[in-house]
Parts: structure tokens; C-alpha cells; sequence
């Protein structure tokens, strides 16, 4: 298997747009995409062309898998790395919640 790595550092320009909910100047640290490797079928899992991506914020750093071309995964952790500093300036989440369906 030939190891292709994307490693990409993100912008500063990634701070969601300020409204009236979004405290911009207190959110210091974002997570951004740091890499995406191309791996081998993670076990449990069926298809081919499964990556690795890592996402990064200070020393915190969080580590998942998607399948796709290594560009789809790299906008796939991009989405979920502009999530997780949406969720951190606002503490809500772009989703609307599974749990508000079910009752």
C-alpha cells in the first residue's frame, strides 16, 4: 500500500462569522486540519479508500477516519473542524439534535 499524506495547516481566517451569540475574541485556539493519510480498510469496516485525518487545537488533537478521496476527506475534517469551533464560540451546534426528534 503507498502511504499518500495531505497535510495542510489552517488559516486563521477559519473564526466563524461574529452575531450576537458569538463571543469571537474569547475563542483563542480552533481545531484545524493537520493531516490526511491514505490507510489501509480500518477493521470492522468494508470499501476501499479509507484516510486518516487528524485535527488539531493547541495540544488537543483528535483523530478520525472517513472514506473518500483524500480531498473529500480533507473538506469532510474541515466541516467537522468548523463545527467543533462553532460549538466552542457559541456552545450550540449547527446539527439540529437526534434527542428534540425522539421525544
Amino acid at each position: 500500500m503507498s502511504s499518500h499524506t495531505l497535510t495542510t495547516r489552517g488559516a486563521a481566517g477559519n473564526v466563524p462569522p461574529a452575531d450576537d451569540d458569538t463571543p469571537g475574541p474569547l475563542l483563542k485556539r480552533q481545531f484545524e486540519v493537520v493531516s490526511v493519510e491514505k490507510v489501509d480498510t480500518p477493521g470492522g469496516a468494508q470499501g476501499g479508500d479509507w484516510h486518516r485525518y487528524v485535527m488539531a487545537s493547541g495540544p488537543a488533537q483528535i483523530m478520525g477516519y472517513h472514506r473518500g478521496t483524500s480531498e473529500e476527506v480533507a473538506d469532510y475534517a474541515a466541516s467537522c473542524a468548523e463545527n467543533f469551533n462553532l460549538r466552542n464560540a457559541t456552545g450550540k451546534s449547527s446539527r439540529v439534535s437526534a434527542a428534540k426528534k425522539a421525544k
